[in-house]
């Protein structure tokens, strides 16, 4: 797993509410790279991004999308009702952020 976990407290590392992971967008690219994230099927896939640039992630196969607006993060939560590994991508710019796993 890549994703970018950081100390408690940090200002800058505050994801939303209840600490999902956070994906973290700078000059339209996920710092630290593709994000890999596996969630179970049956339970919620649950993440936020925070982007410097305006842009919509789409997650594909799950057809789900939200705007992204800088230095907000936008909280994703949704059912894990499909299995398989689906991309999340900054959808006006083609790029892919995270590989969303959904396993059994």
């Amino acid at each position: 797993e890549r994703s970018r976990a950081e100390p408690p407290g940090s200002p800058a590392a505050q994801p939303p509410r209840d600490d999902v992971p956070l994906i973290t967008i700078e000059n339209g690219q996920p710092v630290g790279g593709v994000q890999d994230l596996t969630f179970e099927s049956g339970t919620d896939i649950r993440f936020a991004v925070r982007s410097d640039v305006a842009d919509e992630a789409h997650l594909h196969g799950y057809d789900f999308s939200k705007p992204v607006e800088p230095g907000v993060a936008e909280r994703f939560d949704l059912p894990a009702d499909i299995e398989g590994v689906f991309e999340l991508e900054l959808e006006e710019r083609g790029v892919t952020i995270a590989e969303i796993s959904v396993v059994p």
